[in-house]
């Protein structure tokens, strides 16, 4: 029984063995060199190539910078882009007096590359929603004619770092900036006194006692 035993393992050994063999994976590598070229989005390398399917990578090269473009938007925003589909800026229509409820929730018309909102000085509003969730967003400045930033507006913008807000705000809606943790400086155009008579809602901010608020500030 055992000698049985052995020699069916035997079979199984030798039928392994020859698969490897067969198939390649005992041979000596025979490489040939190709060169992957680097996008805006991956690295280069150097690809040395075996007809088995082996590959080594080595030489990285490091990626290109975007190539931007203005591209108009079917939702009458600008948009500076990349074909790679990486959104740099937005810019809102000229002719905008309200940046609607969820008019970029969750970047779902730019993927979730936009780093950067100018918003024209026609808009009054920025409605309810309006950037919630944008995870890219990191500056944003506000035209001189907002009055009015609802609630949610930048909610869980978590890498919003720079907001512009022009002295002709007079309402700043619940939980605008909350979980907002990366924003811990506001830009204000205005004083201190006009600062305070904002009406802002309950949670505006997440930790308001964290937020240093720039007085009188001006655009360069």
């Amino acid at each position: 029984m055992k000698n049985r035993l052995l020699k069916f393992v035997l079979v199984i050994l030798i039928m392994c063995v020859n698969a490897f063999v067969f198939n390649g994976c005992f041979h000596k590598h025979n490489y040939t060199t190709q060169l992957i070229e680097p996008t805006c989005t991956e690295q280069g390398y150097e690809a040395h190539i075996c007809k088995c399917g082996h590959v080594i990578k080595d030489n990285y090269l490091d990626k290109l910078e975007h190539v931007l473009q203005e591209v108009s938007n079917n939702d009458g925003t600008l948009s500076n882009k990349c074909q790679c589909g990486f959104v740099e800026s937005v810019i809102v229509d000229e002719k905008a007096f309200i940046i609607k409820n969820n008019a970029l929730k969750g970047l779902t018309n730019y993927g979730q590359t936009l780093s950067k909102i100018i918003v024209p000085n026609s808009v009054t509003v920025i409605d309810d929603s309006a950037f919630y969730k944008c995870t890219s967003l990191i500056s944003v400045t506000l035209g001189n004619s907002v009055e009015t930033i609802g609630d949610y507006a930048f909610k869980e913008c978590k890498n919003l770092t720079s907001i512009v807000i022009p002295k002709t705000v007079t309402s700043i809606g619940s939980k605008s900036f909350y979980k907002c943790y990366s924003l811990t400086n506001i830009k204000y155009c205005g004083t201190e006194s006009q600062w305070n008579k904002i009406d802002k809602g309950s949670y505006w901010h997440h930790d308001k006692g964290s937020v240093v608020i720039d007085y009188n500030y001006l655009e360069e």
